[in-house]
């Protein structure tokens, strides 16, 4: 059994699984239809012992009747390791390509450093830091701290939820003008 959290904005999430190769076709309901008190919704699946390589799995919107009526970007994956077993918990964030083992919430760093290599486009870039799920959280446009030969460096003090995690992407200046990356780029922290 494998549970997964999930930070969603949708307001009725729902969780598509497959296994490439198998007959693995999920679509799961949270085990409850709020969100925990930290935001988390819940997410349980019984994977067959005959999938043995990986599970890809995806956030959806779901409809009145528990259909998929919008889906996130990002398809994730988690990965068996030979001779062993999938991970038994699994953290996801809504619109975040990243996905993490152990739970955001026991995290308390203050400070994080991103480094952005091969950053020949974004030479002159700032990053972009928000927290979706917190609508207390400012949006923040950082200037790099520092160039580590020639890229650049950010060193980012975190307080409230971003503490435990955030979204970001980076701002490029182009021909006297600002362009973001795209969306499906971003990570989460």
């Amino acid at each position: 059994m494998i549970q997964f959290y999930a930070l969603s904005t949708f307001s009725r999430p729902g969780l598509h699984l497959w296994a490439p190769g198998t007959t693995l076709r999920e679509f799961l309901a949270p085990i409850d239809p709020n969100p925990s008190e930290e935001g988390w919704y819940r997410f349980e699946a019984s994977i067959d012992p005959s999938v043995t390589n990986r599970v890809g799995f995806k956030l959806y919107q779901r409809d009145e009747l528990g259909q998929a009526s919008d889906w996130e970007k990002h398809e994730r994956e988690i990965s068996c390791p030979v001779g062993g077993a999938f991970p038994v918990k699994v953290w996801l964030f809504q619109d975040a390509g990243r996905v993490l083992l152990e739970d955001p919430m026991l995290s308390s760093t203050s400070e994080v450093r991103i480094h952005l290599i091969t950053a020949r486009r974004y030479i002159n870039g700032q990053l972009y830091i928000w927290n979706t799920f917190d609508n207390t959280s400012e949006k923040i446009l950082l200037p790099p701290s520092e160039r580590d030969k020639p890229d650049p460096c950010w060193n980012v003090s975190l307080n409230g939820r971003n503490r435990h995690h955030f979204h970001f992407k980076f701002l490029r200046i182009v021909d006297g003008g600002e362009e973001f990356e795209p969306d499906y780029a971003n990570p989460a922290l």
